[in-house]
C-alpha cells in the first residue's frame, strides 16, 4: 500500500468527520470526558482549524489502482515561546493523531507522524509534544521509537457531584 501525506483541503473535511467521531468514541470508551456534544459542530470547527495559522491538519491517503482512501490524520498546532524562556523556536503540539482499526499497523501512524516532524523542523520549531494515554503501548512504543520521551504524566479525577 502506498501512503501519501497532505494537508487537508476543505472540501476534504466530509472524508475526516468520521474518523474524528470515530477517535472520540474510542476515547470515551476508556471514561475519558472526551464526547463530542454537537457532530455538527465539528465541521466549522475543523474548517477554522483549517483558517488558523497556527494550526495544521495532515491526512495519510491510501494509494491503490482503482482509488484514493483517508486512512489517518494528524492534527497540530505551533505555539510561540515566551523570550523569558531559553528556547529558539516555538513549540509543536500533536493534539490528535487517529488511524482506523482496519489500517492500523502498516506504518501510517508513523508516516504522519515523520511528516509532521519534517514539518516543525522546517519551521525551526524547538520541541513537540503530545499527551498519550497510559495504557496505549502501542502508540507508546511508536513515539519512544521515533525519539520521543516521556517527561510528565497526566492524571485525571472524575468529581463525582452526588457523593456526600
Amino acid at each position: 500500500m502506498d501512503i501519501e501525506i497532505n494537508i487537508l483541503k476543505e472540501y476534504e473535511i466530509d472524508k475526516l468527520i468520521p474518523m474524528y467521531i470515530d477517535l472520540y468514541n474510542e476515547l470515551s470508551m476508556f471514561g475519558l470526558p472526551y464526547k463530542l456534544k454537537d457532530e455538527n459542530k465539528l465541521r466549522p470547527y475543523l474548517i477554522s482549524m483549517l483558517n488558523s495559522r497556527f494550526a495544521n491538519i495532515s491526512v495519510a491517503n491510501s494509494i491503490t489502482q482503482s482509488k484514493v482512501v483517508m486512512c489517518g490524520f494528524i492534527f497540530t498546532t505551533t505555539t510561540p515561546v515566551s523570550k523569558k524562556y531559553n528556547i529558539k523556536g516555538g513549540i509543536g503540539t500533536v493534539h490528535d493523531i487517529y488511524v482506523p482499526k482496519l489500517y492500523r499497523e502498516q506504518g501510517i501512524a508513523s508516516a504522519l507522524l515523520e511528516h509532521t516532524i519534517k514539518q516543525f523542523k522546517k519551521n525551526n520549531l524547538a520541541y513537540i509534544e503530545l499527551s498519550v494515554l497510559s495504557h496505549n503501548t502501542n502508540a507508546i512504543n511508536l513515539y519512544k521509537k521515533i525519539g520521543f520521551e516521556p517527561v510528565y504524566n497526566n492524571f485525571i479525577k472524575r468529581l463525582d457531584y452526588n457523593a456526600k
